[in-house]
């Protein structure tokens, strides 16, 4: 059986402390095959400054860093154009993923083909 992969997204904008928080969250999944994409809005607080250094140590982390705010529909269109094929699931930067999170997804995902929007 081939495991899909999944790229989770998370956009921030000036919440370093609870993005590491939710990162960690997804990093520790017990699913592997995940892109980790999170989306820097503007931020002006050092995020900027976490995810050069996040982005050091894990390489299935793609930044994207915007110079000035443009909202959650343009970033979100960011991030369908840079995400690898698969499964593209989002979590807030206030959220944890749970240790199983992505492999539920998965599982409802394969009983449901045609998914469009999975929440």
């Amino acid at each position: 059986m081939i495991r899909p992969f999944v790229s989770v997204y998370i956009p921030t904008k000036n919440r370093k402390n609870l993005l590491l928080r939710a990162f960690k969250s997804v990093i520790e999944q017990t699913y592997k095959k995940i892109e980790i994409i999170i989306i820097d809005d503007g931020s002006t607080d050092g995020t900027a400054y976490l995810l050069k250094e996040l982005s050091f140590q894990y390489s299935n982390l793609k930044v994207i860093s915007l110079k000035c705010s443009v909202g959650a529909p343009t970033a979100r269109n960011f991030v369908i154009k840079t995400a690898q094929r698969g499964l593209i699931t989002r979590l807030y930067n206030d959220q944890l993923h749970l240790n199983y999170s992505s492999n539920q997804v998965l599982a409802e995902k394969k009983r449901i083909i045609d998914v469009g929007s999975y929440y």
